[in-house]
């Protein structure tokens, strides 16, 4: 049955609400596949995170000797977004799924019009459990490029 997940978009854009299913397994550093559904009321929020995704190229990950994940974004000036790190967090039916910090690597579209739903698929690199940084920018702080070179 698909479950409620929320992509904080924020500062750059709306909140993206959609359905998932399965809850995916997290693991710091690694990449999961979370598929979303947007209903048709939903279509602003479609419509933000394609334009995210056009710009997944610019966004390079991996980890330090010590397995702690790093992020270097290169967006270009014309991106409608500073940054492609969002926080994921779950619907009020996901008691098993934590929110956490993420980064958007990659994605596809696998809508199906005229049906009036939208499904999308997103690659996101797991950063660290939500509650670790209190915002997008200690995030951006602790894990950018810059910040373990």
């Amino acid at each position: 049955m698909p479950r409620e997940i929320t992509l904080s978009l924020e500062p750059d854009g709306p909140t993206a609400s959609g359905f998932t299913s399965p809850t995916p397994t997290r693991t710091r550093g690694e990449q999961l596949t979370i598929e979303l559904l947007f209903l048709p009321q939903d279509h602003g929020e479609y419509a933000a995170l394609q334009e995210r995704l056009g710009f997944v190229d610019a966004v390079y990950t991996g980890r330090s000797h010590d397995g702690v994940p790093w992020v270097d974004e290169q967006l270009p000036a014309r991106a409608p977004v500073t940054s492609q790190i969002l926080r994921v967090t779950p619907g009020a039916d996901i008691p098993d799924f934590d929110p956490f910090w993420g980064v958007l690597v990659g994605g596809e579209d696998q809508s199906r019009p005229p049906q009036g739903q939208r499904r999308v698929s997103i690659d996101v690199v797991y950063l660290a459990e939500g509650s670790r940084y209190a915002d997008r920018a200690a995030v951006e702080a602790d894990l950018g490029a810059t910040s373990i070179l």
